[in-house]
């Protein structure tokens, strides 16, 4: 993924690098891992592309999905298909994901703050991306811009990309001696599941190149996890077998929402949101022993 023009910006630590695109939607595009040069997330192979001044489809999730460049967005105030709530239309995975965000703040090599107003609902986004040593961390604010409550349903969203999905790959969801889940690229049964993860974590352990990445979020904002895995198993659209991902992804609600509000998470009138998204990168081949 490229790091040139405004709003592309590289974090790098000893071991990590980090690509943050601000205007495509104030996503994560990369997480690179210095010493072996595998890549944590998917870049699809028209990330790169430019949409300016080409048509629409009709349908939000089929122009999501068309655009999409994986990498890692935060989905906010909504995620899953688009529905109407308080008369108000909301596309698939939500405003936040399809908006450019500014860079606020880059001073330094491992942190960067981008912001983004959103329009569906009256509240700033603030995200906050650290690089420290093999750790990023992701701190979301949600800042409501008027005086009546506001309800809001929000969705961490990383796709792994094909260099950790090697043979013996498992991604284990939950607490390592309690696991809810424990799901392989070579039998991965259902391709879309939610379940709740009390424990807030997640690790996906690759053997193939001795990596392991470890998520960590608070389970009180996100009680669910939803996995989904395209190993280029879809010969149509919009992936023409060309896509080879596993995702794990921190959520407030199931994918089917409850009820008829717009989301779980209550943010006051005036008031805010914050929690943090943890992503940790080991290297297991650089122990005692290893060659």
């Amino acid at each position: 993924m490229t790091t040139s023009g405004p709003g592309r910006i590289r974090l790098v630590s000893q071991t990590v690098a980090v690509d943050v695109d601000a205007p495509s939607g104030g996503r994560i595009s990369s997480i690179r891992h210095l010493a072996s040069g595998a890549e944590v997330l998917l870049s699809t192979p028209w990330a790169d592309e430019e949409w300016a001044g080409s048509a629409a489809m009709t349908d939000s999730a089929d122009e999501w999905h068309r655009r999409y460049p994986g990498g890692w967005h935060g989905l906010v105030p909504h995620a899953g298909s688009a529905r109407t709530v308080d008369g108000v239309a909301q596309p698939f995975h939500g405003e936040a994901g399809w908006r450019a965000w500014s860079v606020v703040e880059h001073t330094s090599l491992n942190d960067v703050t981008l912001s983004v107003t959103l329009r569906t609902v009256p509240i700033e986004a603030r995200r906050r991306i650290t690089l420290d040593d093999n750790t990023l961390s992701v701190r979301q604010c949600l800042r409501n811009l008027s005086g009546e409550p506001v309800r809001v349903s929000y969705t961490e969203h990383p796709a792994f990309g094909p260099d950790l999905l090697g043979p013996g790959t498992v991604i284990t969801v939950g607490a390592a001696d309690d696991p809810v889940l424990r799901v392989s690229p070579s039998d991965p049964g259902v391709a879309f599941r939610t379940v709740r993860v009390p424990s807030g974590s997640a690790r996906v352990s690759s053997p193939s190149n001795s990596l392991e990445v470890e998520l960590t979020w608070d389970p009180a904002v996100f009680p669910y996890a939803h996995i989904w895995h395209e190993l280029a198993e879809t010969s149509g659209f919009p992936w023409w077998g060309q896509v080879r991902t596993m995702a794990v992804e921190p959520a407030s609600r199931p994918d089917v929402p409850e009820g008829e509000a717009l989301g779980p998470l209550l943010i006051p009138g005036e008031g805010e949101l914050q929690t943090t998204v943890a992503l940790t990168l080991r290297d297991l081949g650089t122990g005692c022993g290893s060659e």
